[in-house]
């Protein structure tokens, strides 16, 4: 048998040398011949001539060249390797080709392949490209990462396994056999260690006799390595077999044994004497004694593995070798020759020492070693840099390794034997292998050269061994076990074949035989030989083309394009004695299916020499084989490359092939797949469509079965009647005008179908396939039935139902033939009803199990489902793995009936048992609703929306209705793709992968400003602006009060008799009013642009200018400070904030754009000139601020050490301040290591007594504290909470030490040490501070009160022997220093521990005297902690404020009466007590409710607010308390104010603020600092442009604590009592909250209502309405969240179910892609909704009663399916009554599917609305039926729809009803000729009884017993019953 390939064959070239002409290589020089695409500056040889000199060699170079291919998604992959240049590129299998990435190495290249690793941390696969050189292993990430691995070790080759890749060591000559070492390694992770291979002989069971390594002393060599089975192929050279092995991972015994220091031996696994092999991974104790070679480096100089915890350096083995290079010959590539490359060291190396070495340590990867080393490779493409190389490394690396810059000397002339340390633990091994199979020894052996795994067409695999010198193919027989764990190894079969491939989409083997001819094989059996067109190919048998008078002298024949027929490709079933001549289809069975070729046949067969024709020669060999294509070598190497021809191409014919493997025995199938397979693919045929491919397959299926094909009249198109098309095409070239000749061959090709038609019966001559016949009728049979299900198959049945009604006449099964009949009667009546079968045959037939007489019925099988109240014992039958369509359908409608799941076993039967999934029945569904049980099912199942649209339209209905009752009610534990399914695409993009569904753009805000926007305003979102505040312009209000970079205005009149100079400087006094507050804006800005803005990588990030002057109007003339004095260096602090402002805007998403590199190209360049030092030091204290934001938003972490080095080194105070407490934000709470020593630098109690005293700046050191305090937050680590408690009390001194800002100090340390111990003041209570000898609570209390000092320790006493120049304190604690920060840290460390014996420390004195020895401030600080202990006690009301108050206090504040005079009562301590509880109080229930906008705790600081700027403005008010007090006070209340209400915008906080930052005359008491609280707390009303609010949880009250320091500084540098850079550490108490809801049809934002459901202060739930965009509450405090609106689809988050989508969005950006309904409009638009409900009712109206408006529909919705529908079937009013009907049910349908949303639900409504008219086979009657049953299940459905439509099919139906023929039906006397479709569309539509099924009865029909025998025997309707009561006895 012959196959022909009809492409076009080309010769082929890889496309990798094609482009290396044109490649610079690596001395960057190109063929000048060519032209240089690759030409860049880099590349440039001018720019570098000692590359191209590097690369000049004496040595002659063999040129080694090689390619691999593989399948791609959409083509093929090539991996192109030339020397030290590797080209990856991509086809689509044809002729186009495209670069992707080539590599360039410094050594020439071995081998190259493709691998993937897996990556243990995130699970993810790391796809790489390995390159292997003579020292260097080059992994290549397709994601840029590069790890160059310097080889330990010669390799002989390398594999890629599932497990990594697999290296093969290369057996230097002079190995000794002592100690031989392993010979397979693996390299599991490019950062991992490359570890031995563990073989076991006989499985896992641990005993010594089984456990080892390969070793040269077993003379194993590996051949081969299977990928998808994890198999490796090893030949044994010294008996000649080859072994089989499966890799595996090695379990703990294996790896215990082999790396047991105590065991010394290992037995060797292929030995019977079992000799003692030592480990070559165990320590030795015996000193050798081989002198060792003095001039390599010491033992110092020895590398410890990163893997080891420790490494001994002893005395090391000599074992002379040379290093060299193996490469064997290539696999892939046959007429390679083995290459031998040898290289000999200056010196004599260990072995040993590249298996003991740490690869890590000697790799240049490392980033320690690149100073030191030549980078060993470059990829020529854009260089592959690998910038996560130190993150993938800190993932693997232990923290004890250490590297040596000695271990990166150069690679090529390394000296090895300073690496030959022992260790004490050995290499860890991976991986083992365990035996499997041995082949038999036989007197002929060779090592295989290629070794691959196929299957046959029966899906029987085999592995198959190459012996290209014998020219012999082993094929192996596996089979797997019951479990399918273990593979099981069969018999051994050899084929001749030079070369072999295997083609895996047609499970077949092309070989090249002994003949060079191209054959194919499935397994053991001769498929065809292929025929190349215009290509010489010597015939492999000659008798396929002569006759058998031939001799066999005479049979040599060159055929290039023989004009094949048809017919002659046909087997007859009559022997070839009956026809007189020879038949040359096919080769006789004997041959054909012989798995070895006879030797009589290949003595007697001929052959004659090739001729030459074009320019093929003789093939060779063949290679690359990816999927269907190959490639074939010829004589000359030439070549040529193309794709066999598929076995099938039409869906029809590989369902009916798919079925007859599944149901026949193995050889009978694989008999019907290789003559299929040549028959479709005989020389000359040409692209087959659809019908064409059916008439062949029918006409092959019957040859096999017996059938006279001639008598059959099956019309093949053969080109025996006329010419192909092809031929005509080339004779009308030659014509000028066409022939009748034409006209008449287009008619005959009308049409490619043909039925069968036979008039006679001609006896069927029993063949092949003729013992199967029934399995060959009830497969097919499924299949037929599985096109019913769908609808674009229909026009597929009436072709294969023809020979389905042939095989069941001759087989004689009524119910099959009335089934066809009843389906197609047309296509039936052309079949003579006689059976063709003897009834000597019959017998002789192998009748199934499964066979029955009933016909099965698709149809009536879903009828029944729905009918029925409960299952019936009839199993519906299937083929597994290709009847899908009825599988799915049956199990989908057996699960409509009820909520319990109904497995497929209750309803399914598989008729192939043997080959069924034992996994399909393991469905995991939980679920008690119907609907939602069947919408998991169909995920499960793989239906889409998509399926359903081609699904009839009876079977559409229920799914459809299962999915619309889902898309209103979705479950919330759903995946993507049951989201997708229900056609929710607003809940598909909250489910990962996470995409944008919609590209959008945000508005921007005006500002009328013609300048550039520095501050950042213009990237809030107005859209969301807009829905917040839609009323007012607040937010450009808020925007003005902040703006810092403009000049401000100076309006002030000049008063008469006032000089110009006075009045200049009086416009200066002014100016510098103004700027004090112009300074403390920056704070409250940062926080309204708080990650706004996403920074350009190329453009250096603006921060804006800090603006000083001011302008006069009305000529706006410039003032600046200059004529009055000012502080010096005014401006550092505010310029920092401005930094920090700035910094601020850049949002979190940036984090892939922002990396080390872009930080430091934003640092300030340096000047050198004198007039540019102030400049440069402001933009120094801007870029700290800048650092310090990076660390706030979590981007400074990527910061490099070197560049946090440098800043360290070379910064000024502030950009340490920033970089130390930036770092410690971006890793709070991690306790980082780095970090960790970084920051211990700058503080002195962490550094060890005798270390270097450091000169660190005092507000540096603060920082570095509350830095400490911030890493180990909330960690309880006793050590650092034990210093910083020291640190509170720390003394002045020594000498000129620790004397500035002592009071801030003491603050960070307090603050550190809360941070430390956050909320866990109970667990820690009574631990006891070493140095104090107390607890820790004690002793915070001690410092908050004050008293005598503890005694110093001896430690203290060395170090404070000298006292401090500056402070003398005495023998008391200084409670003014330590009491804010311990009173704080007690707060903290008991944080909502409701510790009421702590709390009492903190109660206010209830007496004058005590009440005089606190300061005022203190009892605001005691009044703050006793709230953060006594948490769960905070209520929002004035109640619980008043509480903190004793009575002396609240009887006397302010009650001084200036007429009367007590001297006995101190009325200012009791007012400045009252401000200071009062403040404390609301901010300690601000921090409760922070961020929550909570109305009640609003109003209750709101009023005290009020009251205090009453005090303010009442003067004998304001001096009872003094101002100041009431200034800070105020500053308090505003502050909490804010906190509460973050994120709000609220007005009346926002007039406040107004009102209180106008007050510029009042600058003796309102101070920098007051401005400072002013616009912090305007800003927070603002946050982050309303997108973000602040958080309650411990970790953010603290942040809270710090920011808000309830003390703030008097001038821009006052940093005694609080570092001002802590006031930005707000930024870790912020949450983004905000939900905003966007259409996702139009990407705008929107209103959406949601309801909540909160956990309120009893632990109750109640529920909240808000209308979003809008805040949430806190997650912890929510249960549920629910988009509960009637013009969007309901969207519901629940706790136990979905809860981390709703935590997903909101920290990405907040938005919530919402789906509007049809027919509602946005509320923006339609804000009471009566333009929703007008268009509703406007609808309603126009169809009720079945009214007809054309316009209603269009103006509902602007779908185009509604559109178009309108337009074409609606809009022009038919006349006549019967299409004015059906245009009103069809306007009716419009409406109520598209106001509905359940627009998917009008194609199969459309569809059943057709059958009233259409009239070509019954399958469309069956959809009306399975509607009618759906009624009641369906909610969907409208039951007056399907009446109607039934009654007007009913209509239509009765008025063709032929009561003759009808009759004759029921009495059997109905011929062939008379059945039509009007009586097929009659019996189907009413049930009517089966064929003759009254032909019992007498003549004389009565009605009664016409009644009584249809009831009794055929469950006939009573509908039925009627119609033939009125018909036959009316």
């Amino acid at each position: 048998m012959i196959v022909s390939i009809v492409e076009t064959i080309n010769e082929f070239e890889p496309f990798g040398r094609q482009l290396m002409p044109s490649h610079p290589k690596e001395n960057g020089l190109s063929d000048p011949n060519h032209l240089n695409m690759w030409t860049t500056a880099e590349t440039d040889p001018s720019r570098d001539l000692f590359r191209t000199i590097k690369t000049i060699n004496i040595k002659d170079k063999s040129l080694r060249e090689n390619w691999r291919l593989r399948e791609s998604v959409d083509g093929e992959e090539e991996l192109y390797f030339n020397d030290k240049v590797v080209i990856h590129s991509k086809s689509d299998g044809q002729q186009l080709s495209h670069l992707i990435k080539t590599f360039t190495i410094e050594n020439s290249i071995y081998d190259a392949i493709w691998c993937i690793f897996t990556d243990d941390l995130s699970k993810t696969m790391i796809k790489t490209i390995c390159i292997f050189s003579d020292t260097l292993l080059e992994i290549f990430t397709t994601n840029g990462d590069h790890y160059p691995i310097a080889l330990q070790f010669q390799v002989r080759q390398i594999f890629s396994t599932k497990y990594g890749l697999l290296l093969e060591r290369l057996i230097p000559n002079t190995e000794s056999d002592d100690k031989p070492l392993p010979l397979i390694f693996n390299l599991s992770h490019p950062l991992k260690e490359i570890s031995p291979v563990i073989i076991s002989r006989f499985g896992p069971t641990l005993k010594a006799q089984q456990i080892g390594y390969i070793t040269a002393k077993d003379k194993l060599e590996l051949v081969a390595v299977i990928e998808e089975r994890s198999l490796l192929i090893f030949y044994n050279k010294q008996s000649g077999v080859h072994m089989i092995f499966v890799l595996r991972e090695a379990n703990e015994d294996e790896i215990k044994y082999v790396t047991n220091t105590s065991n010394t031996t290992l037995y060797d696994c292929f030995s019977c004497e079992s000799p003692v092999i030592e480990s070559p991974f165990i320590l030795s104790n015996r000193q050798l004694s081989h002198p060792t070679n003095t001039n390599t480096f010491t033992s110092e100089s020895s590398m410890a593995s990163p893997f080891r915890s420790r490494s001994a350096s002893l005395s090391k083995q000599g074992l002379s070798s040379s290093l060299g290079i193996f490469s064997s010959p290539s696999a892939f590539n046959p007429s390679s020759q083995s290459l031998t490359r040898s290289r000999t060291s200056t010196t004599s190396p260990s072995v040993l020492t590249p298996l003991r070495s740490s690869r890590l340590a000697a790799s240049p990867a490392s980033p320690s070693l690149r100073p030191f080393v030549n980078t060993p490779s470059r990829s020529f493409t854009p260089t592959i840099s690998d910038p996560q190389i130190s993150r993938l490394k800190e993932q693997y690396k232990s923290p004890f390794s250490s590297f040596s810059p000695l271990s990166s000397v150069s690679p090529k002339n390394r000296n090895y034997d300073y690496l030959s340390d022992d260790v004490t633990e050995p290499l860890m091994p991976e991986l083992s292998l365990e035996h499997l199979w041995s082949e038999v020894p036989s007197s002929v052996s060779e090592r295989a050269s290629k070794v691959f795994i196929t299957t046959d067409l029966t899906g029987q695999l085999y592995i198959c061994f190459l012996a290209s010198q014998s020219q012999t193919l082993k094929l192996i027989r596996l089979d797997q076990s019951n479990d399918g764990l273990k593979l099981i190894f069969g018999s051994t079969n050899i084929i001749s074949a030079k070369d072999a491939e295997p083609l895996t989409t047609l499970n077949m083997i092309v070989t090249v035989d002994t003949n060079n001819n191209l054959v194919l094989f499935s397994g053991l059996f001769k498929t065809s030989i292929i025929h190349l067109p215009s290509t010489l190919c010597t015939a492999f048998t000659n008798s396929l083309l002569l006759s058998p008078s031939s001799t066999l002298s005479n049979r040599s024949i060159s055929y290039q394009s023989p004009q094949y027929k048809r017919s002659s490709l046909m087997t007859s079933s009559r022997p070839s004695s009956a026809t007189g001549v020879f038949n040359p289809s096919f080769l006789s069975e004997s041959k054909l299916l012989s798995p070895v070729i006879p030797e009589s046949d290949l003595e007697n067969s001929s052959f004659m020499s090739p001729m030459s024709i074009g320019n093929i020669g003789k093939i060779t060999a063949v290679r690359d084989s990816v999927k269907d294509r190959i490639t074939v070598q010829c004589v000359d190497s030439s070549l040529y490359r193309f794709a066999l021809p598929p076995i099938s191409s039409s869906y029809i014919v590989s369902q009916c092939l798919s079925a007859l493997k599944n149901v026949l025995p193995r050889d009978s199938s694989m008999q019907l797949m290789t003559k299929w397979y040549a028959f479709r693919n005989a020389p000359n045929s040409d692209e087959l469509s659809v019908n064409r491919e059916l008439n062949l397959f029918k006409s092959c299926l019957l040859s096999l079965i017996g059938y006279d094909i001639e008598s059959l009249n099956l019309n093949l198109d053969t080109n025996s009647s006329c010419h192909s098309p092809e031929v005509t095409k080339k004779m009308k070239l030659n014509r000028e005008e066409g022939t009748d000749d034409d006209w008449e061959w287009l008619i005959a090709n009308a049409s490619d179908y043909k039925s069968i038609t036979s008039n006679t019966s001609h006896p069927i001559t029993p063949s092949t396939l003729f013992p199967h016949f029934p399995s060959i009728l009830y497969s097919l049979h499924l299949v037929y039935e599985d096109l019913k299900l769908q609808e674009p198959n229909w026009e597929l049945c009436p072709m294969i139902v023809d020979i389905l009604y042939l095989f069941a006449v001759d087989l004689k099964v009524n119910s099959y033939q009335m089934h066809y009949l009843n389906d197609f009667p047309n296509n039936c009546q052309t079949i003579s009803v006689e059976s063709r079968i003897s009834d000597h045959d019959l017998e002789n037939l192998i009748i199934p199990s499964y066979f029955k007489d009933r016909c099965p019925s698709i149809n009536s099988k879903i009828l029944s489902l729905l009918e029925l109240n409960q299952l019936t014992d009839n199993l519906f039958p299937y083929i597994a793995n290709t009847t899908n369509d009825l599988y799915n359908i049956v199990l989908l409608f057996a699960n409509l009936k009820t909520d319990e799941f109904i497995a497929d076993s209750r309803v399914l039967v598989p008729i192939n048992i043997l080959k069924v999934d034992t996994d399909i029945n393991k469905y995991k569904i939980n679920s008690n609703n119907v609907f939602t049980k069947t919408i998991q099912l169909m995920n499960i199942l793989g239906l889409k929306s998509e399926t359903l649209m081609h699904l009839p339209s009876g079977l559409a209905i229920p799914l459809w209705d299962a999915i619309f009752y889902c898309r209103n009610n979705p479950c919330n534990d759903w995946n993507r793709s049951c989201f997708k399914l229900i056609g929710r695409p607003d809940l598909v993009t909250l489910q990962p992968p996470y995409k944008k569904p919609i590209k959008y753009s945000v508005s921007k805000l005006i500002v009328e400003s013609t300048e550039p926007d520095d501050d950042g305003i213009l990237f809030l979102d107005n859209d969301v602006l807009k829905l917040l505040f839609p009323d007012d312009q607040r937010i450009l209000d808020a925007y003005q009060m902040l703006l810092s970079s403009k000049p401000v205005k100076i309006a002030i009149q000049q008063k008469p008799g006032v000089s110009d100079h006075d009045f200049i400087e009086e416009q200066e006094r002014h100016l510098y009013t103004i700027c004090i507050r112009t300074m403390a804006l920056p704070l409250g800005r940062g926080m309204l642009t708080m990650q706004s803005y996403t920074p350009v990588v190329a453009e250096t990030f603006p921060i804006p200018k800090l603006c000083l002057v001011g302008r006069v109007p009305p000529r706006n003339n410039t003032i600046d400070l200059s004529h009055i004095e000012v502080p010096q260096n005014m401006n550092t602090w505010p310029l920092f904030h401005n930094g920090v402002a700035a910094g601020l805007r850049i949002s979190s998403k940036a984090s892939g754009t922002i990396d080390s590199t872009w930080i430091v190209y934003n640092r300030p360049k340096s000047s050198s000139s004198l007039n540019n030092t102030a400049l440069s030091s402001d933009a120094q204290n801007e870029h700290a601020g800048f650092l310090l934001a990076l660390g706030l938003n979590g981007h400074l972490a990527c910061l490099s050490t070197m560049s946090i080095h440098d800043y360290l080194c070379k910064g000024n105070e502030l950009t340490r301040v920033g970089v130390l407490l930036g770092l410690a934000a971006a890793k709070r709470g991690t306790m980082d290591v780095s970090a960790v020593k970084v920051l211990s630098i700058h503080v002195e109690a962490l550094l060890p007594p005798t270390s270097t005293e450091l000169d660190v700046p005092p507000i540096v050191q603060v920082a570095a504290v509350l830095g400490i305090g911030l890493l180990y937050q909330s960690s309880g680590q006793h050590h650092i909470a034990e210093v910083m408690l020291g640190e509170i009390g720390r003394p002045p001194g020594p000498e000129m030490e620790h004397y500035i800002d002592r009071e801030s100090y003491a603050l960070a340390a307090g603050l550190a040490f809360g941070l430390v111990t956050l909320g866990k003041g109970n667990d820690m209570i009574g631990l006891v501070s070493s140095a104090e000898g107390m607890s820790m609570a004690d002793q915070l209390c001690h410092y908050m009160l004050g008293g005598y000092k503890r005694p110093l320790t001896a430690l203290q006493r060395e170090k404070y022997k000298t006292p401090s120049y500056q402070i003398r304190e005495g023998d008391c604690i200084n409670a003014d220093v330590t009491s804010p920060g311990a009173t704080l840290a007690l707060g903290m460390m008991f944080l909502n521990t409701n510790n009421e014996a702590v709390a009492q420390w903190f109660t206010i004195p209830d007496t004058q005297h005590l009440l005089e020895m606190v300061r005022p401030d203190f009892i605001m600080m005691r009044t703050i902690s006793k709230g953060l202990i006594l948490w769960s006690s905070i209520q929002p009301t004035k109640e619980w404020v008043e509480s903190h108050m004793p009575s002396i206090v609240s009887e006397n504040a302010f009650q001084r009466n200036p007429n009367e005079t007590n001297y006995r009562l101190d009325y200012e301590t009791m007012s400045q007590a009252y401000c200071n509880i009062v403040s404390g109080a609301c901010f300690a229930l601000a921090l409760k409710y922070a961020g929550s906008a909570n109305q009640k705790a609003f109003k209750t600081v709101m009023d005290y607010t009020e009251k205090f700027i009453a005090f303010s403005m009442k003067p004998h008010l304001a001096e009872q308390a003094g101002r100041s007090t009431i200034e800070s006070c105020l500053n308090v209340l505003v502050v909490s104010l804010g906190i509460i209400m973050a994120g709000t915008g609220n007005l009346d906080v926002m007039r406040v603020c107004r009102y209180l930052r106008s007050r510029l005359n009042q600058a003796n008491y309102v101070l920098y600092g007051s401005h400072m609280a002013i616009h912090m707390a305007l800003g927070l009303l603002f946050l982050a442009g309303c997108r973000a609010t602040l958080c309650s949880s411990p970790e953010s009250v603290a942040a809270l604590i710090i920011a808000f320091f309830p003390k703030f500084p008097i001038h821009s540098n006052d940093n005694r009592y609080h570092l001002q850079a802590f006031r930005h550490l707000y930024v870790l108490a912020t949450e983004p909250r905000l939900v905003i809801p966007r259409d996702i049809d139009t990407g705008k934002a929107v209103y959406v209502n949601l309801h909540c459901v909160v956990i309120n202060e009893s632990n109750s739930c109640e529920i909240m309405k808000l209308r979003a965009p809008c805040f949430l509450a806190e997650l912890h405090l929510l249960e549920e969240v629910v988009v509960d609106d009637e013009r969007y689809w309901r969207i519901s988050f629940e706790k136990d179910k979905n809860w981390q989508s709703l935590k997903h969005f909101l920290l990405k950006d907040g938005v919530l892609y919402v789906k509007q309904r049809t027919g509602c409009l946005p509320y923006s638009e339609d804000p009471k909704g009566f333009k929703s409900l007008y268009a509703q009712s406007v609808m309603k109206d126009a169809v009720k009663g079945w009214t007809h408006k054309v316009n209603t529909a269009t103006e509902f919705s602007n779908d185009r399916l509604v559109i178009n529908f309108t337009k074409y079937l609606i809009s022009n009013r038919s006349d006549t009554e019967f299409e004015a009907e059906i245009q009103s049910k069809l306007c009716s349908l419009m409406f109520d599917c598209a106001s509905n949303d359940r627009l998917e639900f009008l194609s199969p409504l459309m569809k059943l609305t057709e059958s009233v008219t259409k009239q070509s086979n019954t399958l469309s009657l069956w959809q009306i039926k399975l509607a009618k049953a759906c009624t009641k299940r369906c909610q969907s459905l409208k039951t007056d729809f399907v009446e109607s439509t039934r009654s007007l099919i009913e209509k239509r139906i009765k008025n063709s009803i032929d009561k003759n023929l009808l009759y004759k039906y029921l009495r059997g006397t109905l011929r062939l000729p008379e059945f039509t479709t009007t009586l097929m569309e009659t019996i189907v539509f009413y049930d009517m009884p089966p064929f003759a099924s009254l032909a019992s009865l007498p003549d004389k029909l009565s009605f009664v017993d016409l009644m009584t025998d249809l009831q009794s025997k055929y469950c006939v309707p009573i509908t039925t019953i009627n119609l033939l009561y009125r018909l036959y006895f009316q």
